[in-house]
C-alpha cells in the first residue's frame, strides 16, 4: 500500500433487509474518525453503517472477512476523489 502515513480501517455495512448480505470494506485513512466519515459518505439506502474497526479488531470480530480482504487494495482512500 503506497498511501504514505495512512492506516487501514474496515467498515461493516449491515443490510437493512437481509443480514446475510452484509459487507465489509477496506478504508485507508489517517484516523479512525476520518475513516468513519468516509464510510458514512459511501453508505447507500440499503445499508446502515455498523462498526469501523482496525485490522486487529476485524481479525478478532470476524476472521473470515479479515482473510477475504487480506492483500486487497482499499475501496476508499482519504483525500482521493
Amino acid at each position: 500500500m503506497a498511501h504514505g502515513n495512512m492506516r487501514l480501517f474496515f467498515a461493516h455495512y449491515r443490510n437493512k433487509v437481509d443480514h446475510r448480505d452484509d459487507e465489509v470494506i477496506k478504508i485507508a485513512a489517517k484516523t479512525k474518525p476520518a475513516a468513519k466519515r468516509l464510510a458514512e459518505q459511501r453508505c447507500s439506502h440499503r445499508f446502515t453503517l455498523g462498526r469501523v474497526m482496525t485490522r486487529k479488531q476485524l481479525r478478532r470480530w470476524d476472521p473470515e472477512w479479515h482473510a477475504l480482504l487480506w492483500g486487497q487494495e482499499p475501496s476508499l482512500v482519504q483525500g482521493v476523489d
